[in-house]
């Protein structure tokens, strides 16, 4: 469903959950007739409570196969103890959990005071912070998609001290990162409820490292959950 409503000189873009609930979310993507920009999420089934924080898919359920709990050697030695964090055997059901424990976080935050908030001048702010979160999870993800097609070449690594850099998550406004993160996790359940029990399980080289499509998907996991721990324990408290 579509709509379009007019917020001052801004198109309001909206989306509409499967129990009715209409989700702003304020942006620009495709272009509708006469010349509106407009960007359209789409999502059936999302809690009343927070709009857009729990992706799920009714209509896909009997095409999901659950990914299991990668083992070593499924992902960057580097990630272990991030990835023994993570609850659960199936990334699709981990991936909805943390959208909703992520944002019940995030949207309770003073958006007036996280201005250049950060624990230390060389550190990120934690708008940073989250941008960085949000990129992490696209590279992730489309690094999951090549394994999954199998993909023979070596996957490149990238720099994230400069990709969040030339991010610049502090000059855009909280409602837009919190809506990019919506965006980006509805994407990553979509893609990852498609997924066979061969794909999940097909390997290839990321970076100089073997691993599978379910250990980058428990990756991702495991990343959001440390850097909302480290919110929680070095930058929310200057909030208080």
């Amino acid at each position: 469903m579509r709509r379009r409503t007019d917020n001052g000189s801004a198109n309001a873009i909206i989306g509409t959950a499967g129990d009715g609930a209409v989700m702003p979310c304020a942006g620009h993507g495709t272009t509708e007739a006469g010349g509106a920009h407009l960007l359209l999420i789409i999502v059936s089934g999302w809690g009343q409570a927070h709009p857009l924080a729990s992706p799920r898919y009714p209509l896909a359920h009997a095409l999901n196969h659950p990914s299991g709990r990668p083992l070593p050697g499924e992902y960057a030695d580097y990630a272990q103890a991030d990835i023994e964090q993570v609850q659960g055997v199936d990334a699709v059901s981990v991936f909805e959990a943390l959208a909703d424990q992520t944002l019940t976080l995030l949207q309770a935050l003073p958006e007036a005071r996280l201005e250049g908030i950060r624990y230390a001048p060389s550190k990120w702010t934690l708008k940073d912070v989250i941008g960085h979160v949000v990129d992490d999870e696209r590279i992730f993800a489309y690094r999951a998609l090549c394994l999954a097609r199998g993909e023979a070449q070596s996957l490149p690594g990238f720099d994230e001290k400069l990709y969040a850099t030339n991010a610049e998550a502090e000059m855009r406004p909280w409602r837009e990162i919190l809506c990019d993160y919506r965006a980006v996790r509805a994407a990553s359940v979509a893609l990852f409820r498609g997924f066979s029990p061969a794909q999940w399980t097909r390997s290839g080289e990321v970076n100089g490292y073997r691993a599978t499509a379910r250990g980058l998907a428990f990756h991702i996991a495991g990343h959001e959950l440390h850097h909302v721990r480290l919110l929680q324990d070095r930058y929310f408290p200057l909030l208080a």
